[in-house]
């Protein structure tokens, strides 16, 4: 039923150990979306950021309460990659606990550092990291 699978979800999220991942990734190919999002908010507990594009994904999902879920897990996730589909979804937003959330998965999305041999090489936004061709060049490929 899509709460088992929901609850299955979940409940991988919270055992953290080996294996669980990859049982949490089976629910992403589920057609509940309420299972996907709990798989995304499981998949950022153990620290697994493998499946951040089909958990970003769901930041358009035409449910608030999914929209939500996925903005949680994307920020707890912390990649800054995320940062103009987030800007995008916010944009758009008209749910205020959705919005609160891509807010947060911002604030904490938005930060870059690169540490070389034990020093900080960068520090700031990833807008200000994007702006230096410099560091993206060398340290990112992009």
């Amino acid at each position: 039923s899509p709460q088992e699978e929901e609850a299955t979800a979940r409940a991988f999220g919270d055992l953290s150990r080996p294996g669980a991942s990859a049982r949490i990734k089976r629910a992403l190919a589920s057609n509940n979306d309420r299972a996907k999002a709990a798989a995304c908010q499981s998949l950022a507990k153990v620290g697994d950021k493998t499946e951040l594009p089909a958990c970003a994904g769901l930041l358009n999902n035409a449910k608030a309460a999914i929209r939500s879920a996925a903005a949680q897990a994307v920020g707890i996730m912390g990649d800054a990659s995320t940062v103009p589909l987030l800007e995008a979804a916010l944009a758009n937003e008209k749910d205020e606990d959705a919005a609160q959330n891509m807010r947060f998965a911002l604030a904490v999305s938005d930060t870059a550092h690169i540490i070389e041999k034990g020093g900080l090489r960068f520090s700031g936004t990833a807008r200000q990291l994007q702006e230096r061709a410099d560091l993206r060049a060398e340290y990112l490929a992009l």
